[in-house]
């Protein structure tokens, strides 16, 4: 399902214009690229020795790997950071956005897996990105060495529910929530 991201063109252009920015501002060098998956293309920045042990970073909705500026420059001394831009979100990845109930993050997760040639990596996630990291080490153990959760969004016990995901900027458009779980989320 293709998302419906931004309130309009200029929107849009105006985010990923300031997001292009910021990632030129950054003090550490990175690699900047996008990955061919099932879901589109997916942006990837990468940065820290090439033969140290991988982490993946996915950012939480409303957002993109910018979040990760402070953490990247600390980090990437000791690690191979891949901060994900996830799909779907504001970032320069493509704007699907399958259903959460669906094993299309995890499919998704693999391709951009396979296309960075990483076999198992640690994963750090921020509230949506703590609940994609959780799903795919359900679903692909052998393929997550540990996870970070940072904020996890939509954690429940015995559930891997997600929680309604907040737009961030006023260009950002809020998803539909059919089903009224945001309704029924705030009444537990």
């Amino acid at each position: 399902m293709t998302a419906d991201i931004y309130r309009s063109t200029s929107g849009r252009d105006a985010v990923q214009r300031a997001y292009r920015e910021q990632l030129q501002r950054w003090t550490i060098p990175l690699r900047h690229r996008t990955v061919a998956t099932r879901e589109g293309g997916t942006f990837v920045l990468d940065c820290g020795p090439i033969d140290a042990p991988p982490v993946v970073l996915l950012h939480g909705a409303g957002s993109n790997s910018a979040i990760w500026q402070s953490d990247a420059s600390r980090w990437s001394s000791t690690h191979r950071l891949y901060l994900v831009d996830v799909i779907g979100e504001p970032g320069l990845s493509a704007p699907s956005r399958p259903g959460l109930a669906s094993d299309a993050h995890a499919r998704w997760l693999d391709d951009v897996f396979d296309a960075l040639s990483i076999e198992s990596a640690a994963i750090v996630g921020v509230s949506l990105g703590g609940w994609l990291a959780t799903d795919y080490a359900i679903r692909r153990p052998g393929r997550v060495e540990r996870i970070a959760l940072r904020a996890p969004g939509g954690h429940r016990p015995a559930t891997l529910r997600r929680s309604p995901r907040s737009a961030g900027a006023h260009a950002v458009r809020r998803p539909r929530d059919p089903a009224g779980a945001a309704d029924r989320a705030r009444t537990r």
